[in-house]
């Protein structure tokens, strides 16, 4: 089990092959750099992403990416602000497509 909270860090907080793990309440932010990622989730089961947000400069806001699976991970109520390319970068092989609704009617971009 991992817990990643209550951090200020500049860039990509990536979880990769991880189970149980909990991402909450960050700050990622770089305002005078552009930076690659803010969040990224590349294999999770039994995640949660709630309560961060992702600040000035990321290239990619929220990346869910690789072909490995992500399975009953929660994401909720996290802030993408002006990033610079993509505020979100989804490769969807292993989301249901309702699953897919859930999760975009929960993320909040601006620009």
């Amino acid at each position: 089990m991992t817990l990643i909270e209550n951090n200020h860090v500049d860039h990509w907080i990536s979880v990769d092959s991880s189970h149980f793990c909990a991402i909450r309440n960050n700050i990622i932010s770089a305002p005078n750099r552009e930076m690659a990622v803010g969040l990224e989730a590349v294999a999770v089961t039994n995640g949660v992403f709630t309560d961060n947000q992702v600040l000035d400069g990321q290239i990619v806001g929220l990346s869910i990416s690789n072909t490995l699976r992500k399975e009953y991970t929660f994401f909720a109520y996290n802030l993408f602000d002006k990033s610079v390319m993509w505020g979100a970068q989804l490769q969807v092989r292993f989301i249901q497509p309702l699953g897919l609704v859930k999760l975009l009617s929960m993320l909040i971009f601006r620009t």
